[in-house]
C-alpha cells in the first residue's frame, strides 16, 4: 500500500492537500485513498463530527466512492461528517449532498504573472520599495529552514500582532517542523531575515498554494509583494499550471449557494461579515489578493449529507480550528485581546493629548 506522502504526490488535487499531513490531523485510509480530518462537536459536549481537510486524495473517478466509504466508516463510529474546504470536483461527485459556499480562492496561470507586474505600476512600486530598502529573497533548503531560530522569531512576531489567537487545522501557521514538500522563500536585509513565504505543492494540478506569508516587525513595505514575485517566478521555472493564494472566507467573489441555508446560519454569516473584521481581516485579505488580478476565483464549499447546513455543523468546524481550546474559549480570548488593544490605543491617545 502506498504511503500517505506517495498518495499525495500522485493524486493530491485540492489546494490544501499538503496540509493533510499536518500534525494533529487524523487520516482515514483505504489502499488507494486518503481522507484527512479533525474531530469537532456540534455543541459543547455534543455529537462528534469528522471535519475533513478538503476532499479525498484519490483517483478522480473514485471521489464519490471514497467519500461515501468514509461516511460509512464514520457512521459505524457514531460520528457525523462535514466535508470542509472542498473544491468543485467533490461537489459534483456528491450531487445528493447539501453545499454551503464558504468563500473563494483566487488562482493564476503563473505564466501571466509578468504581464500582471508590467500592467500594475503600484505592484512594481511595492517590489522596488522593498528592494530599495535592501531586501532580497532567497529560496532556503528545508533542512536549513526547519530548525531556523530566525524564522521562528518571525513567526512569533507575526502571531503577536494578530487580532485573534492562533488557529489550527487548516490554519495552522507553525509548520516549520513539518515542512514536507513545501518550498521556503526568505526575505532578508543583509544578514537579518525579515519575512518568509511557504509554497505548498498541489501535485495533481501541477500547481502551488501560497500557504503563508509571515512578516516580522522589521519587514519594510513591499516585502510581501517581493516574496510573491519570487514565488510566481519559481512556479514559472517549475512549469506549474496554476498558483492559488488560498481561501478567502466569505469572499464577495464567491457565488451564492445553490440552496439558501437556514435563517440561523444566514444570520451568523451576516454577523461575521459585519463584526468579525476586528478579529480576522476578511476584507483586507480579499483586497490584498484581488490586487494581483487573479485569472479566476474558484468557489470553496462545505458539504453535508443532511438536508441543510446547521449551526451545529458550523460549531464542529469552529471546534476543529480551535484545537485544544473550545470555540467559546477562543472567542472569549479574542474579545479580551481586542479590548486590551483598544484600551492601550485609548491610553496612548489620552497621553498624547
Amino acid at each position: 500500500m502506498p504511503s500517505d506522502r506517495d498518495l499525495i504526490r500522485r493524486l493530491g488535487a485540492d489546494a490544501t492537500v499538503e496540509q493533510a499531513l499536518n500534525p494533529g490531523l487524523a487520516r482515514w485510509r483505504d489502499p488507494r485513498a486518503l481522507v484527512a480530518y479533525a474531530t469537532g462537536r456540534t455543541l459543547p459536549g455534543g455529537r462528534r463530527v469528522r471535519v475533513t481537510a478538503g476532499g479525498p486524495v484519490c483517483a478522480p473517478d473514485r471521489l464519490g466512492e471514497v467519500a461515501r466509504a468514509f461516511e460509512a466508516d464514520a457512521d459505524r463510529e457514531g460520528q457525523g461528517v462535514v466535508w470542509f474546504g472542498v473544491e468543485e470536483r467533490l461537489r459534483r461527485a456528491l450531487p445528493e449532498h447539501t453545499a454551503l459556499v464558504i468563500g473563494a480562492q483566487p488562482v493564476w496561470s503563473p505564466r501571466r504573472w509578468p504581464d500582471v507586474v508590467a500592467s500594475k505600476a503600484s505592484l512594481r512600486a511595492q517590489v522596488h520599495r522593498a528592494q530599495n530598502k535592501g531586501v532580497a529573497v532567497a529560496r532556503w533548503e528545508r533542512d536549513r529552514a526547519s530548525p531556523s531560530p530566525d524564522l521562528r522569531r518571525l513567526l512569533s512576531e507575526w502571531l503577536a500582532r494578530r487580532g485573534m489567537p492562533s488557529l489550527h487545522f487548516l490554519a495552522e501557521p507553525d509548520v516549520l517542523g513539518h515542512l514536507g514538500d513545501r518550498e521556503v522563500f526568505v526575505a532578508a536585509r543583509g544578514p537579518e531575515a525579515v519575512a518568509y513565504l511557504l509554497l505548498a505543492p498541489v501535485p495533481a494540478r501541477q500547481g502551488w498554494l501560497v500557504e503563508w506569508i509571515i512578516r516580522g516587525e522589521a519587514a519594510p513595505n513591499g516585502t510581501a509583494s517581493l516574496l510573491l514575485d519570487a514565488a510566481f517566478h519559481h512556479a514559472i521555472d517549475t512549469e506549474a499550471a496554476v498558483v492559488s493564494l488560498g481561501l478567502v472566507p466569505l469572499s464577495s467573489h464567491a457565488p451564492l449557494s445553490a440552496s439558501a441555508p437556514p435563517r440561523t446560519v444566514r444570520a451568523l454569516l451576516a454577523w461575521m461579515r459585519a463584526h468579525a473584521e476586528r478579529f480576522y481581516g476578511f476584507r483586507g485579505l480579499e483586497r490584498f489578493k484581488a490586487k494581483f488580478e487573479p485569472d479566476a476565483w474558484e468557489p470553496v464549499s462545505l458539504l453535508t449529507r443532511r438536508p441543510a447546513v446547521t449551526l451545529g455543523h458550523l460549531h464542529a468546524v469552529a471546534d476543529a480550528f480551535a484545537g485544544a481550546r473550545s470555540p467559546e474559549a477562543l472567542v472569549a480570548r479574542a474579545l479580551a485581546k481586542a479590548a486590551a488593544s483598544e484600551a492601550q490605543t485609548a491610553a496612548a491617545w489620552l497621553r498624547s493629548g
